[in-house]
């Protein structure tokens, strides 16, 4: 992610709650994640706020647990 101005919180959501939160304070972010405690039938989204209150979010990602 590229950002207009430094991107002062990027959090990652599954099923309306945040499940990861970081303060990069930076234009250019870069993020691999893997979440070690998955639920079954679940979304993930992404969302960043910039250091000068504009936000962005990513559109979800549905994810199904096969056994």
């Amino acid at each position: 992610m590229l950002g207009t101005s430094p991107v002062a919180q990027l959090e990652i959501i599954r099923n309306e709650k945040i499940i990861y939160s970081a303060n990069p304070n930076r234009r250019d972010v870069q993020l691999t994640f893997q979440d070690h405690e998955p639920v079954q039938d679940s979304y993930y989204y992404v969302r960043a706020v910039q250091d000068d209150g504009e936000m962005v979010w990513g559109s979800p990602i549905w994810v199904t647990l096969r056994p």
